[in-house]
């Protein structure tokens, strides 16, 4: 899987960010990161059309990690976060949650975390190993 193929998807769902802060480098970083956190939390796809939906939700999560990449840039170059900045982290963080929620082998928070209260709950099994009373 050649990740770099996924940049202009990156790139499209941010078609308002001036390419001059933001490059192709810096996606691809994002894309490495989005692919490692989703293969790490989801069930491994087997089909293409799994594939096909696993990559989407990898590019969601690369596109919100690169609008995080891009309002940094922007706030040390600018001196301050572009206005709508922090309507659209939400919005992108929402969709990348909906996205891998339904893929994910486990929980996740809104804040795409691993919901550890949640599977704290999960009664577990437990099995031991001893000595059996019948003889061979």
């Amino acid at each position: 899987m050649e990740l770099s193929n996924y940049i202009f998807d990156v790139r499209n769902g941010l078609s308002d960010i001036d390419i001059s802060y933001d490059g192709d480098d810096l996606i691809y970083n994002d894309l490495k990161s989005a692919f490692s956190f989703a293969s790490n939390i989801c069930v491994a796809p087997t089909t293409d059309e799994q594939m096909n939906y696993f990559m989407e939700a990898t590019v969601a999560l690369a596109t919100y990690y690169n609008y995080l990449t891009y309002t940094s840039l922007a706030e040390k170059r600018l001196g301050e976060l572009p206005p709508t900045s922090y309507i659209r982290i939400r919005a992108l963080k929402a969709k990348a949650w909906s996205f891998l929620a339904l893929i994910s082998k486990y929980p996740l928070t809104e804040d795409l975390v691993i919901d550890t209260s949640l599977m704290e709950r999960t009664p577990g099994m437990g099995f031991a190993s001893m000595d059996s009373v019948i003889s061979l």
